[in-house]
């Protein structure tokens, strides 16, 4: 069967709309910090930090996920999208929880190497399968071999996570507020873009095993386009 170059932009196109609009919630959350709390070198400072990256992490996880499901139930109609936006939000939520920890702590704590060497045991894995092993959670009940998704996401997030990591370091320290959420938004869409064009050729794979595919194919595509 040939590569279903038409469901692989789409793919790609609804992940990045989802990264354009859910990496704001993140990025709205930095903003918030840094007008409040600004460096946070106390308890409660550290606590309203990683505070605010878990509800901008749960903003952004639910959002992707809410565009990701709709263009999967076009193809899968029995995923349940509140199981695969709520697991998706709480992966996310962690990663960032996970990812802001050791900086922040670091602010007010220096932290001993054997420390760092922990985190990142610890760290470093959860993050890799964090999204693909939320959403494989409700995949593997709709196609084989699903387990798949989680190496496809391994692979996808680190490569997509570097660009709004390079992107928003490229802004002076002196830029006003609103160059910053500019470069996050922007860093978001390639993010996601990066993201979807990745995990959309496992995809488009791993749809192929599913049987309803066809069916599902000709009712969905063929009234909307």
């Amino acid at each position: 069967m040939a590569f279903d170059k038409r469901f692989y932009g789409k793919w790609v196109l609804y992940t990045a709309l989802g990264e354009l609009f859910g990496f704001l919630a993140p990025v709205a959350a930095g903003v918030i910090g840094a007008l409040i709390i600004g460096e946070a070198t106390s308890p409660l400072g550290i606590a309203a930090t990683l505070l605010l990256a878990a509800v901008g992490g749960l903003g952004e996880g639910s959002i992707l996920a809410a565009w990701q499901a709709a263009i999967l139930k076009k193809r899968l109609p029995d995923l349940n999208r509140a199981r695969f936006i709520i697991y998706t939000a709480l992966a996310a939520a962690l990663a960032w929880i996970i990812g802001m920890s050791p900086s922040t702590i670091n602010n007010s704590v220096e932290l001993p190497v054997w420390v760092w060497i922990v985190i990142g045991i610890i760290g470093v894995p959860f993050f890799l399968v964090s999204i693909g092993g939320a959403q494989w959670l409700e995949l593997r009940k709709h196609v084989k071999k699903a387990w798949i998704w989680i190496i496809a996401n391994a692979i996808a997030w680190p490569a997509g996570v570097m660009i709004p990591v390079f992107g928003i370091q490229l802004v002076p320290d002196t830029s006003a507020v609103w160059v910053f959420v500019a470069a996050g938004i922007i860093s978001g869409v390639m993010m996601g873009a990066a993201v979807g064009a990745i995990t959309g050729l496992f995809l488009v794979n791993l749809l192929k095993r599913h049987p309803g595919r066809a069916s599902c194919e000709q009712s969905s595509w063929g009234s909307t386009d």
